[in-house]
C-alpha cells in the first residue's frame, strides 16, 4: 500500500464509529458505506487491495455526482482475517442500523455474518467462496467457485486431460474447493476425467512434500488447488522441489502480480488461473463490456494501481450498491437495495449481470477466460478465448 492509501485506510478505521449515514448529517456530507475486509492477518494481501480499490473508486464516483450530489466514502474496518472479529464488526454495524455491508474478504467470514443480517441489511461479499441462500439478503462477487471449477475442468477436458489431482486446505475455503471439484467431475460431460489423487494440508503447514509425492505417484496430468496467499506459496514450493512438471490450475485469488513476484522462484512452467473479462481486456470485443472495463482501468491508472483480479472483484459490487443508493437515496431501506439487485440486468467490468437468472451473484462462466502467468514478461496472458475455448 502507498503511504497515502495507508493514511486513508487508517482514517477510515478511526471513523468507524460513524458506521452509517446519520439522519442529522448535513445534506452535503459524505454518504458513508460500511466495509469489512481483512487488512491484517493471513488474508491481508487480498484485503489491503480491496481497500485500495474502494478508495481508488471514490474520486470516479464523486466526479460523476456521488449519491444525490453528496460524496461517497467507503468506511473500511479490519476483521483481522478472523470470522469471529467479522461477526463482532457486523453486529456493531447492524446495531447502528446500517442497511448495507460490503465485504468481507473470506467465504468463512461471510458465512458467519450471513445468519445475522436476515432482512436488516444487504451483505455483498467480495469473495466468490460465499454461497448465499437463494432469495436471501446476501450477494456474492464474481463467478461462484462451483462454476469456476466447472470452467476449469471443462478447459482441461478440451485439452485432452483425463486424470487430475487436487490439494486442498482443511479449512472452509479448501473444503468448498474440493466439494465443487467433485461436483464438476460428476457432470456427464466430464465422465472421462478421473480424480487420481485427493490430498489435504493445514494452511499453517510449512511443507506439503508428502502430498506432492502422492500426486507424483498418481501420474496426474494436472494439479488443481484453490489455496491462496502463503498456503499457495507452500504448494508452489512443493511442486518446484519435487520437479512436478504438470500444469497447476488455481483460483483468481492468485491473479496478482505481487503474489507472483513473491513466489517467483517456485512458479511452475504452466500456471493457469480462471479469470474474468476485466483480467483479459485484449480478448474482449468492442462494445459495452469493453467500455466498462476501460472505465475500471482508467480509475486504477488514476490511483497509480496496477490492475489485478482483486481490484476488479471489488469494482462491480461497489458500483451496484452505489447505483442502488442513487436510485432510492442514501436512506434507502435494505429491502429496496435487495430488490434493486435481485432484479438487475447490468454490464460491469466483470461481465454481463443477470441476477434474475443467476441468483445471488448475477454472473456465470459464459465470459470467463483462462489466464497463464508468463514469468519472462512478469505478466498474465490469455490462454483461452472468452468462455474457455
Amino acid at each position: 500500500m502507498t503511504g497515502r492509501t495507508i493514511a486513508r485506510a487508517l482514517t477510515a478505521i478511526v471513523l468507524a464509529t460513524a458506521l452509517a449515514p446519520r439522519a442529522d448529517a448535513a445534506a452535503t456530507g459524505p454518504v458513508e458505506i460500511p466495509v469489512i475486509v481483512s487488512l491484517t492477518g493471513t488474508l491481508a494481501f487480498v484485503g489491503s487491495e480491496e481497500a485500495q480499490a474502494l478508495h481508488a473508486m471514490e474520486p470516479a464516483i464523486n466526479a460523476a455526482g456521488g449519491i444525490g450530489g453528496r460524496p461517497v466514502a467507503f468506511v473500511v474496518q479490519d476483521d483481522q482475517s478472523s470470522p469471529q472479529v467479522a461477526v463482532q464488526l457486523a453486529n456493531a454495524l447492524l446495531a447502528k442500523k446500517a442497511q448495507v455491508i460490503l465485504g468481507t474478504t473470506s467465504g468463512g467470514a461471510c458465512a458467519a455474518i450471513a445468519p445475522l443480517i436476515k432482512q436488516d441489511a444487504v451483505l455483498y461479499a467480495f469473495t466468490p467462496a460465499f454461497h448465499p441462500a437463494p432469495g436471501s439478503y446476501g450477494f456474492s462477487a464474481g463467478v461462484s467457485t462451483a462454476d469456476a471449477m466447472t470452467f476449469i475442468v471443462g478447459y482441461l477436458r478440451k485439452r485432452g486431460v483425463r486424470s487430475i489431482a487436487t490439494i486442498s486446505s482443511n479449512d472452509a475455503n479448501g473444503q468448498d474447493a474440493e466439494r465443487t471439484l467433485r461436483d464438476a467431475l460428476a457432470l456427464p460431460a466430464n465422465a472421462a476425467i478421473k480424480l487420481v489423487a485427493d490430498e489435504y494440508f493445514n494452511p499453517a503447514d510449512l511443507t506439503v512434500a508428502a502430498q506432492i509425492e502422492a500426486v507424483k505417484r498418481s501420474n496426474a496430468q494436472a494439479l488443481v488447488t484453490f489455496s491462496s496467499g502463503a498456503p499457495f506459496g507452500t504448494i508452489l514450493r512443493g511442486v518446484n522441489d519435487a520437479g512436478l512438471g504438470i500444469p497447476v490450475l488455481t483460483s483468481p485469488a492468485s491473479l496478482n502480480a505481487t503474489v507472483m513476484r513473491q513466489f517467483a522462484r517456485y512458479i511452475p512452467k504452466e500456471l493457469l488461473i480462471a479469470a474474468a473479462p476485466s483480467d483479459a481486456p485484449d480478448v474482449v470485443p468492442p462494445g459495452a463490456l469493453k467500455s466498462q472495463i476501460a472505465r475500471y482501468l482508467a480509475a486504477m491508472k488514476s490511483a497509480a494501481l496496477t490492475p489485478d483480479h482483486t481490484y476488479a472483484s471489488v469494482w462491480d459490487p461497489a458500483l451496484i450498491i452505489v447505483e442502488a443508493l442513487r436510485k432510492y437515496g442514501p436512506d434507502a431501506t435494505a429491502a429496496q437495495i435487495h430488490d434493486y439487485i435481485a432484479t438487475l440486468h447490468w454490464i460491469g467490468a466483470n461481465g454481463e449481470y443477470d441476477f434474475p437468472a443467476v441468483g445471488q451473484r448475477g454472473l456465470n462462466t459464459r465470459l470467463s477466460v483462462m489466464m497463464r502467468y508468463d514469468a519472462v514478461r512478469d505478466a498474465f496472458v490469455p490462454a483461452s478465448r472468452l468462455g474457455g475455448a
